[in-house]
């Protein structure tokens, strides 16, 4: 190998650290609203964890959530299944009652045919065949 092919990785290596170190991070950490559970050693038992703690954390600026705050949510139960609907679409524009009824429940037939076509469907019909087994 001639000296121009030759590359000192660890010169490489300790350049490119320095430069790191030289250097302004792209993200403001301190802004950064996220807790990384991994990196965390706890030693408590389910008695120990309060899960309403965590039903009251909110993303900051998270686009998804505000926009699932503006739409009306449902929630379907009876004693087989629990359903619950956030209903995107704007159904105002339909001024006739029955007409946006039927246009509803079209909307809700769809969305379950197509559901029923899914990858997510066949692994839920797993989940019971290996839990009957």
């Amino acid at each position: 190998m001639s000296q121009k092919e030759y590359i000192d990785i660890k010169k490489e290596f300790e350049d490119f650290k320095k430069e790191l170190e030289d250097s302004t991070p792209l993200f403001d950490d301190d802004n950064l609203n996220f807790t990384d559970f991994d990196d965390l050693n706890l030693d408590l038992t389910d008695d120990d964890l309060d899960f309403t703690d965590f039903d009251n954390d909110k993303i900051e600026n998270n686009s998804m959530e505000s926009d699932i705050d503006n739409y009306p949510n449902l929630i379907l139960e009876d004693e087989k299944l629990l359903l619950n609907l956030i209903i995107k679409k704007d159904y105002s524009n339909i001024d006739d009652l029955n007409e946006r009824r039927e246009e509803l429940i079209q909307d809700l037939k769809d969305l379950i045919e197509e559901f029923s076509q899914t990858n997510e469907f066949n692994e839920l019909l797993d989940y019971y065949t290996t839990k009957i087994e």
